[in-house]
């Protein structure tokens, strides 16, 4: 699904990402963790098209990111960590309003919103201003906004980012539902979260990709107690 060749993002002074490489299979969920400045953001905005690299590749679905933009914005649907609301729309109208953005007809918008909704478990509230949702349910809003063009790719930054621990768990229960039909990418600096939500994980740190592979077997093989330390050190 998603394939990345010696990507790489310079600025004047500071490499954001060194030479990374790595593959992520259809129906697999990814988390990238690290701390902040390690990579992981500028990777996924380069994956969603909202960065160009200094250098490398990019494949979606066998598409190469940086040649054919239109196509790659139909298969990926991005979850920013800050959710900015209009203050004048229903949950409907805001829903509709991005299924228009993406070419489809005010009919099948309204049909696709009403189903994404459902995914998310606010079908009861599509009356409702958008403001005046709480963050969780702003977020979970979020996530049907991103599931509207019904992409292939979901990539997630800090889903749960400011939530309480009710809403957290809500987000993380919903992600484990969504993996059965999507392949999923979630950035975060919480690697207790990760081990919850990911089948695997790539750890960043300084721009590069220190370690990948199934989860628990990252921490439960006795071959990778160094690994283990390491990333306990960096991030634990």
């Amino acid at each position: 699904m998603l394939k990345i060749e010696s990507l790489t993002r310079r600025y004047p002074h500071v490499t954001a990402l060194d030479g990374l490489n790595m593959e992520i299979g259809h129906g697999q969920l990814y988390g990238f963790v690290g701390p902040n400045g390690a990579g992981k953001t500028t990777t996924i905005r380069i994956i969603s098209g909202l960065l160009r690299p200094t250098s490398g590749k990019v494949w979606i679905d066998g598409i190469r990111a940086e040649k054919e933009t239109r196509v790659l914005k139909s298969k990926i649907g991005y979850v920013p960590d800050f959710f900015g609301v209009y203050d004048n729309l229903t949950v409907m109208e805001y829903l509709e309003f991005y299924s228009a953005a993406y070419g489809i007809d005010e009919k099948e918008g309204r049909l696709r919103a009403s189903e994404v909704l459902e995914r998310v478990q606010l079908f009861h509230i599509e009356d409702r201003m958008v403001d005046e949702l709480s963050r969780g349910m702003q977020q979970r809003l979020c996530l049907a906004r991103a599931m509207i063009h019904r992409p292939q790719l979901l990539v997630m930054d800090e889903p749960a980012s400011a939530l309480d621990p009710i809403s957290t768990a809500k987000v993380e229960e919903l992600i484990h539902e969504l993996k059965k039909q999507y392949t999923i990418v979630i950035v975060t600096h919480n690697m207790q979260q990760a081990a919850r939500v990911s089948d695997n994980t790539a750890f960043f740190y300084m721009g590069q990709m220190v370690e990948f592979g199934d989860t628990r077997k990252i921490f439960t093989n006795p071959d990778k107690v160094e690994t283990q330390n390491y990333i306990t050190g960096r991030f634990g």
